[in-house]
């Protein structure tokens, strides 16, 4: 079952001093020798860095690995920070993507926290192999999570495509310090949405709505099999990290008893199904809401049979139609800003209208579809695990 709420990779990294780093990237360069699965390289030129005292000096490029053949599920990369021979200032990255580390040559499954024990085991195994200087997964720190929701339209047994899903997310809210990455046009020259996705970003997260099938065509053409699986996956993907990942790991400290608090304890929490489910709750329900898409002529008929008084009735029903003229929450939002000055008022009456249990984004007539569930909550309803109803909270500040 490719419907999961989980993640995909995640980044750890251990800090070296200068001097050590060396023996760890001599037993690199001998392991990609005598293996042909693996080989290191160096990322970009030697480089001068100034030291605090005003002196500087030349150091070599950074170095980082990439597999030859079959993708192995774990990448490393050298950072070197600053250059103090004792001073632990060279950083080591290791990127994991459990399924692939574990032999599953799957691009469309993601994992959960039953394939950490299966991940340590292996990554520490691997390791071994190459350098008995490179740490053990217990000994690193996470520095960002690929936080992400699987949903398979064949097996929800959703009414509609891929595609249409993508067009209805395509209309949400988007948060606060959040823009969306667009792309040129070829035709019109213009900054337009990427076709297949929809993607924000802010200084720490990074949040992707998107067709798998379609972004496995573009990447990685020859996965015939992967791309037959992903004809009706959906993914939302919530990239964790920077200051955002420092709060929250901050947070799982505060929770825990002073013995607990150590690095691969947090890291066990970051990624336990708990904190996934959590994250990908919170932006989920602050992008796409808590309700079903229904028709625009049926959220008229709802609200209409509130017995609202007129203001109010005619107030919730001109941000509809807002949202229905204009494709969507931002694009309404945005026509307010430019020919109003104000969006409060619209925003607080989105809100409202998510309370009274309507989507605002509403099912074009065209498509002949009555009704698409909320994929949050038919996930929740599938599997019974509470996550819409009751998900465990996510407490640290968010600018966002």
């Amino acid at each position: 079952m490719l419907t999961l709420i989980g993640f995909h990779t995640f980044t750890m990294y251990y800090m070296f001093t200068f001097d050590e780093i060396i023996g760890l990237l001599n037993d690199f360069i001998h392991y990609c020798k005598t293996n042909n699965n693996l080989r290191i390289y160096p990322n970009g030129e030697p480089r001068i860095m100034t030291l605090p005292n005003g002196t500087s000096r030349i150091v070599g490029p950074d170095w980082e690995t990439k597999y030859l053949g079959r993708n192995m599920g774990v990448k490393w990369k050298f950072k070197l920070l600053y250059p103090q021979p004792r001073y632990k200032g060279y950083r080591v990255e290791v990127e994991i993507n459990p399924q692939f580390l574990l032999g599953n040559d799957d691009y469309c499954a993601i994992s959960s926290e039953s394939h950490l024990p299966g991940t340590v085991k292996e990554y520490n195994s691997f390791a071994k192999k190459i350098s008995p200087n490179l740490p053990k997964f217990a000994d690193y720190t996470m520095n960002r999570v690929d936080y992400c929701g699987n949903f398979d339209g064949e097996e929800m047994e959703l009414p509609c495509t891929p595609e249409q899903l993508l067009e209805l997310q395509k209309q949400a809210f988007i948060p606060f310090h959040y823009t969306e990455k667009k792309i040129e046009s070829r035709t019109s020259k213009r900054m337009v949405s990427y076709k297949n996705s929809f993607y924000l970003e802010s200084d720490s997260i990074t949040i992707n709505i998107y067709r798998k099938q379609a972004e496995l065509k573009e990447n990685h053409p020859n996965r015939l099999d992967d791309i037959k699986r992903a004809e009706n996956l959906s993914r939302f993907e919530i990239q964790y990290g920077g200051h955002m990942m420092y709060h929250l790991k901050r947070e799982i400290n505060d929770g825990m008893k002073p013995w607990e608090q150590h690095d691969f304890a947090v890291t066990k929490r970051l990624l336990s199904d708990g904190v996934a489910k959590a994250v990908i709750s919170k932006y989920f329900k602050k992008m796409l809401m808590t309700n079903d898409y229904i028709t625009f002529q049926e959220t008229i008929e709802k609200i209409e049979s509130c017995g609202f008084r007129q203001p109010r009735r005619d107030r919730l029903i001109n941000a509809l139609r807002l949202v229905k003229k204009h494709g969507g929450i931002e694009n309404a939002k945005q026509y307010l800003k430019e020919n109003m000055g104000n969006v409060v008022g619209f925003l607080d009456t989105v809100k409202e209208l998510d309370g009274l249990g309507i989507n605002p984004v509403t099912i074009p007539r065209r498509w002949n579809i009555p009704f698409i569930p909320n994929l949050l909550k038919h996930y929740d309803f599938m599997t019974g695990s509470g996550i819409f109803a009751s998900c465990e909270s996510i407490s640290h500040k968010d600018s966002s």
